[in-house]
């Protein structure tokens, strides 16, 4: 009997000896090596498969497809890789021969193992192939597998210095997934390394501008759009325009310790509400997602003054969900970044609430609720508190695409968190009775970025001038009660501090910063409603060994940390409660 390991490098040999003969042009005596190795090894796949492309070679197209069949079936050592390249190699070889379902059947299943043995061309013009002859089903899956490719590839483009081609997969992708974070993370370095970190900013936030879209993604065609007004052969009206209050003035923000940095507030005085307008639209449909909201009318034109995100890059796919018809009144209310606390609250819930209030006033029903949301419990328990049951929500993760009898949708020209009577709306429809006398002093702590990273060393001044720790996994409506009753509110700058809308006029807020990123929003928001507002810069601290983390930090500054020394730790609050500030 031949010893085994003797006849494995017999085979390794003739199958380099094939290689060589297709290399020297030699094809004949690379089908013969090929063979040899096959009759020493029957069951070897890389023989079939070093067998398929020497007859490929010598152009014996259907020898050579019975061979990558053969290979597949045995089973090639390498795992998914090694059977999605064998594959793609049958699928091209389909198509020569003229069978192109099969091979598109190989190409579904080359994209199901390792969308990345495909280039981003390849499966975009599979995609466009498959789409033009009504093959939807088999275009979705080469779509995501597009998506799952983007990464590594994209990667590979900006290795090489491709920064535009990285850009423009980017935002065609968006076509595909328009709320798939990568896309959006990759352009922020793509961006970067063309030389436009303003544009790299915006992508990272998920506001995609419009001359980047116009730029690497033109339409083929122009999109139809329908100007925001009242307009009945269209089925658009203009049904509620809330008056505008006067202009009002912010104080200025004040530091709390005059030799310490001061922060650059934004000059907001005087602040007056842009106009808002509540849209009535016949026959509408909406698509809705995290980071995007597109509304169109009846005959399928986009509405002007309505879209939220990549509204453009939406409404040219042909690669999205058909839309699901709702009958009845649908009520959407959809803006950016609902997953975050304070987006939702200041942002979100007081459109809910100037909702309820026309509907109240007018005797229009809603039938649905339909916005971006995740069923995170803030979610749910906070519409609970106005009343609106879960049965009555439709998110877009189930629903993204939708088509109703009516849509209620407010336009985009409002920063909800300037409207100090939407603010206010809020908190009379959500505040109990509030205390006679505010008591609280609460302590706002981060367990993850923006953190007073020397905070243990801090505790026994809080506990000094007692102040309680707000603990995390409170309900909704416990944060509302805990913070109706605060007299002090004090910690690092985070989404915690949107509860103290609920506090009382009066209530004083200290809000503590690095250095690299000083917020307007909580100034700007206690203003608004009567609070005594301050603010420490404290010292920076080390970047984080996070890649992505400290690149944000160093060009954006979100997310780093901070130092406050005990000295000032402790002259700041003499100061604070002297009020002396």
């Amino acid at each position: 009997m031949a010893d085994p390991a003797i006849a494995r490098l017999e085979v390794k040999r003739l199958l380099d000896r094939a290689a060589a003969c297709r290399d020297q042009g030699d094809r004949a005596g690379a089908i013969a090596s090929d063979r040899s190795a096959i009759l020493l090894e029957p069951q070897s796949a890389v023989a079939y498969a070093s067998l398929a492309q020497s007859l490929q070679v010598a152009g014996r197209l259907a020898a050579a497809r019975r061979s990558w069949e053969r290979a597949i079936a045995t089973g090639l050592a390498g795992g998914a890789r090694a059977e999605a390249l064998a594959r793609w190699e049958l699928g091209q070889l389909l198509w020569q021969l003229g069978e192109p379902d099969e091979a598109i059947e190989q190409f579904l299943q080359v994209a199901q193992l390792d969308p990345a043995t495909m280039s981003l061309q390849t499966l975009e013009d599979l995609s466009r192939w498959l789409r033009r002859r009504d093959r939807r089903s088999a275009a979705g899956q080469i779509d995501r597998a597009l998506v799952a490719a983007l990464v590594p590839s994209v990667r590979q483009l900006m290795r090489q210095g491709d920064w535009s081609a990285a850009v423009g997969w980017c935002l065609r992708s968006l076509h595909i997934a328009p709320a798939d974070d990568a896309p959006y993370n990759l352009l922020f370095d793509a961006l970067n390394g063309l030389g436009r970190p303003d544009q790299a900013r915006d992508c990272f936030c998920r506001l995609i501008p419009p001359e980047l879209v116009a730029e690497f993604v033109p339409p083929a065609e122009p999109i139809a759009t329908l100007p925001l007004a009242t307009d009945p052969a269209a089925g658009v009206a203009i049904a509620w325009e809330p008056p505008r209050p006067e202009p009002y003035e912010l104080p200025a923000a004040r530091s709390i310790l005059p030799d310490r940095p001061l922060g650059a507030f934004p000059v907001l005085s005087p602040l007056c509400e842009p106009p808002r307008q509540l849209v009535a639209i016949e026959q509408g449909r909406a698509w809705v997602d995290t980071y995007n909201r597109v509304i169109w009318n009846r005959a399928g034109a986009v509405v002007e003054g309505l879209g939220i995100g990549v509204d453009r890059l939406i409404a040219t796919s042909d690669r999205l969900p058909s839309p699901t018809p709702i009958a009845g009144n649908v009520a959407v209310i959809a803006k950016q970044h609902t997953a975050n606390y304070f987006h939702w609250v200041v942002e979100f819930l007081p459109q809910v609430v100037e909702l309820l209030d026309y509907c109240n006033q007018t005797g229009q029903a809603i039938d649905y609720w339909y916005f971006d949301g995740r069923s995170l419990p803030f979610q749910t328990n906070s519409l609970t508190a106005l009343g609106i049951a879960p049965d009555r929500c439709l998110t877009s993760e189930q629903l993204p695409h939708l088509q109703a009898d009516r849509l209620w949708v407010f336009n985009t020209a409002s920063l909800i968190e300037g409207c100090r009577s939407s603010l206010q709306n809020l908190r009379d429809r959500l505040l109990p009775q509030p205390p006679t006398r505010p008591w609280r002093r609460l302590y706002l702590s981060r367990s993850q970025s923006r953190r007073i990273v020397n905070e243990a060393e801090l505790q026994p001044l809080l506990d000094r001038w007692g102040f309680e720790t707000v603990p995390e996994g409170l309900s909704f409506t416990e944060q509302v009660m805990l913070f109706s009753e605060a007299q002090w509110v004090l910690g690092p700058h985070g989404a915690a501090f949107t509860n103290t809308l609920f506090c009382a006029a009066g209530t004083r807020i200290l809000e503590c910063f690095a250095p690299s990123y000083v917020s307007h929003f909580y100034w700007r928001l206690s203003r608004q409603l009567g609070f005594d507002y301050g603010y420490l810069i404290g010292d920076s601290v080390a970047l984080s060994d996070d890649p992505l983390i400290k690149s944000l930090s160093q060009s954006m500054g979100f997310y780093q940390d901070l130092f406050i020394q005990p000295r000032d730790f402790e002259q700041m609050l003499d100061r604070w409660f002297s009020g002396t500030t």
